[in-house]
């Protein structure tokens, strides 16, 4: 949903546009995603009424029964797209080889036909790898760079609001700690370390922030969550809410700690020192960002008994991850809003296609923790 946000706000401020929302029922985040377009204030459908109404335009972050609806459809991946190989699944069936996480034909083409108008993602060999596995698709792929890279290079200005949001008071470092979903996540792995990351980082000189992937908000729930994560917040750490605030963080930040999921990938594109605390090295795809990252970034002990020797963090830049990250640096919403236009058949406004500055962080107060 966050990449839909970016996306829309291309196009939501046009009075010749009305834009609503569906969630697939099917969809194993479906009440997650729920929630959020409540909480945001969207128009929302049923499923049932968006696959029966005709539209002018049908745009998705994600994959599966797209089919459905009655409308082209723009695909715009969430994420900084194919980086890692699937997790194998547990059974007693006899292995293959893993897939491409993110790369699965029959989400492209079904029933003879390939499913969407138009799939605009980041990079060159996203587009390359797309193809090698769906040939089928070449018409309809376009490179179109990376709306959430975009929005935050753009929001650099604001970078000390967004400090004074987050509590940083003069003088003192932000680190933004991050994990994906899943076992092999920071979390998933390291469930504690966020409390020790807190509390080993003096508060005189550090304010540490956390952001969780909307994934574990939405399987798990929220009190679930932060009751998971009430230990860490004791020892200082602030949460974000899986809505919104994630990225103004890393505009904000001075170090980031994280595994192989997108935000560690963003943090290394903005040009954050970068540690990491978790990763599947064998599972990285060759050549994708994920890969450099791994490569390059530090590595955190978890299990040191001194976990950050004199209170500081080793973290190391990672050379060329924007370039992996996006092959149309500050282009997304030039590209994104002519598209969307052409589809709909409108001519575009006059104005500069531009992103809006990101939204102030608010971390989750210390109440609904407790």
């Amino acid at each position: 949903m966050n990449r839909l946000a970016d996306v829309m706000t291309l196009i939501e401020q046009d009075h010749r546009v009305q834009v609503v929302y569906t969630v697939m029922p099917t969809a194993v985040l479906a009440e997650g995603a729920a929630r959020y377009l409540r909480r945001s204030g969207a128009v929302g459908i049923s499923w049932s009424q968006a696959v029966n109404t005709r539209f002018d335009l049908a745009v998705a972050a994600g994959y599966g029964e797209l089919e459905a609806l009655n409308a082209p459809v723009m695909i715009v991946p969430h994420g900084v797209g194919p980086s890692m190989l699937s997790r194998r699944w547990e059974g007693d069936g006899p292995l293959a080889a893993l897939p491409v996480a993110g790369l699965r034909p029959e989400t492209l083409v079904g029933g003879g036909r390939v499913i969407p108008s138009l799939l605009a993602v980041a990079r060159d060999d996203h587009r390359d790898r797309l193809l090698r596995f769906c040939p089928e698709a070449a018409s309809v792929v376009k490179i179109a760079g990376d709306p959430a890279l975009d929005r935050m290079t753009a929001s650099e200005h604001l970078r000390e609001t967004y400090r004074e949001a987050l509590g940083v008071r003069p003088g003192r470092r932000l680190v933004v700690i991050s994990s994906t979903w899943g076992p092999r996540s920071l979390l998933g792995r390291h469930p504690d370390l966020p409390r020790r990351l807190a509390a080993a980082l003096p508060e005189r000189t550090h304010r540490v922030v956390m952001a969780v992937h909307p994934a574990v908000w939405a399987w798990h729930g929220r009190r679930q969550v932060l009751a998971w994560l009430n230990s860490a917040f004791q020892a200082g750490l602030s949460v974000l809410p899986p809505e919104e605030g994630w990225s103004a963080a890393l505009v904000a930040a001075d170090e980031a700690v994280g595994d192989f999921g997108s935000v560690t990938c963003y943090s290394a594109a903005l040009g954050l020192p970068v540690t990491l605390a978790a990763f599947p090295d064998a599972d990285a795809v060759p050549d994708a960002p994920g890969e450099l990252l791994g490569r390059e970034a530090a590595r955190l002990d978890p299990g040191s008994p001194v976990l950050l020797p004199d209170a500081r963090l080793a973290g190391r830049a990672v050379t060329g991850m924007r370039e992996r990250v996006t092959s149309r640096p500050g282009e997304s919403a030039r590209i994104l809003r002519r598209a969307m236009y052409e589809i709909i058949g409108l001519p575009e406004p006059a104005c500069e296609a531009r992103f809006p500055a990101l939204a102030v962080p608010r971390p989750i107060r210390v109440e609904a923790i407790r």
